[in-house]
């Protein structure tokens, strides 16, 4: 936007150019506090967002500050067009140039009857998809996402949880209704990094906590994976299914539609069959462990894994080329057991990954075409 204001002014154009008051102050922090001083023809005015104050230098939560926009800045918007108008210093305002996110300046424009053109500034193509969204909904082939409501349950590991919550604010940025479920260890820490006050979230994004099963620990780590990995087995479904019954009663939210669960979450398939919640599965390592990891239950029906004694790690049984047969192993043909793809149990550690191979052979339901 601010290299369309500067070529427009090059132009001959007096330009207004309009930051929230946050980002202002950000401004002139990086830059200087004269560094501002425009020109007559360009100036920089502010408004409000709507949100409390902060000294932070860092981009805003994103959810939380579009529905802060949507809430708040329109009358604060109308008023500093209605300045502009009467200012007899400036030409009169004969344009608003808006970001395609800011529609509030839709009802400004409308009303104040001073025309607008919108800038996109994402690709073209991501434009091409939004413009089929009316199309999707009237066709019935994806519903209004009004009254959505997802519950987003990571794997307790910053790698997982990190992913998780980047899609849970995108489907609250597009109008789910969130509970985001972390497991009680991994919430006080979050609380404990970020301050107490960090997850008073908005009403239609909210925070629960399962226990992991684990004794209680007041460390500030990653917990041990395989214990943990163990322990999520055999005891967070039936927590997990307390609180989802907990959602589905609250009349303060919209009923629970989804369920997106980290792939290594692997008991939310149970609960998501109990209870009839549709599901989908988060997979956040890369496609090519993705690959490796369809190939676990040839590995196991085979009988090359587990090893069945510690003779097997020195006797050259792990030089063994794999026979991969009908599975379809491609690009990796003549992998041995000691390659990443192949190394599962090897050692105590992942005794506890064939366990939930062996637990969960059928697929969980699969979820209605969106």
């Amino acid at each position: 936007m601010l290299k369309l204001a500067k070529l427009l002014h090059f132009n001959g154009f007096h330009i207004t150019f309009v930051n929230t008051k946050y980002n202002h102050r950000r401004l002139l922090k990086s830059r200087g506090p004269a560094s501002l001083d425009s020109l007559s023809s360009f100036r920089f005015e502010t408004i409000p967002d709507g949100l409390p104050s902060s000294g932070t230098n860092a981009t805003q939560d994103i959810p939380t500050l579009s529905s802060s926009i949507l809430r708040n800045c329109l009358e604060p918007f109308k008023k500093l067009l209605l300045k502009l108008l009467k200012d007899s210093n400036a030409p009169p305002v004969t344009w608003i140039v808006s970001d395609s996110s800011m529609i509030f300046t839709w009802d400004a424009s409308k009303e104040l009857g001073i025309p607008m053109v919108l800038l996109w500034t994402a690709s073209a193509s991501a434009f091409l998809g939004y413009t089929q969204y009316r199309h999707l909904i009237d066709e019935g082939i994806t519903k209004s996402l009004t009254g959505a409501h997802a519950i987003c349950i990571p794997y307790p590991a910053q790698g997982h949880i990190a992913p998780m919550l980047k899609l849970a604010k995108l489907l609250h940025f597009n109008g789910f209704h969130i509970a985001f479920v972390n497991t009680k260890y991994n919430h006080r820490r979050l609380l404990t990094s970020r301050g107490p006050a960090s997850l008073d979230s908005l009403s239609s994004f909210m925070w629960e906590t399962i226990p992991d099963g684990l004794p209680s620990s007041d460390a500030n780590a990653t917990q041990d994976i395989p214990t943990l990995s163990s322990f999520i087995l055999r005891n967070c479904l039936q927590p997990f299914k307390k609180l989802l019954l907990k959602l589905l009663k609250d009349s303060n939210a919209p009923p629970v539609t989804w369920i997106v669960s980290d792939s290594s979450m692997i008991f939310t398939w149970d609960a998501s069959k109990e209870l009839g919640i549709p599901m989908v599965l988060l997979w956040t390592a890369s496609a090519s462990a993705f690959l490796g990891y369809t190939q676990y239950r040839h590995l196991i029906d085979e009988g090359i894994v587990p090893l069945k004694d510690s003779s097997l790690m020195t006797n050259g049984y792990l030089d063994k080329v794999i026979d991969w047969g009908s599975c379809n192993l491609y690009p990796l043909p003549g992998t041995r057991p000691h390659s990443p793809y192949a190394k599962i149990s090897q050692t105590p550690p992942f005794q506890w990954l064939p366990h939930s191979i062996r637990q969960y052979k059928v697929q969980p339901p699969s979820p209605p075409d969106i």
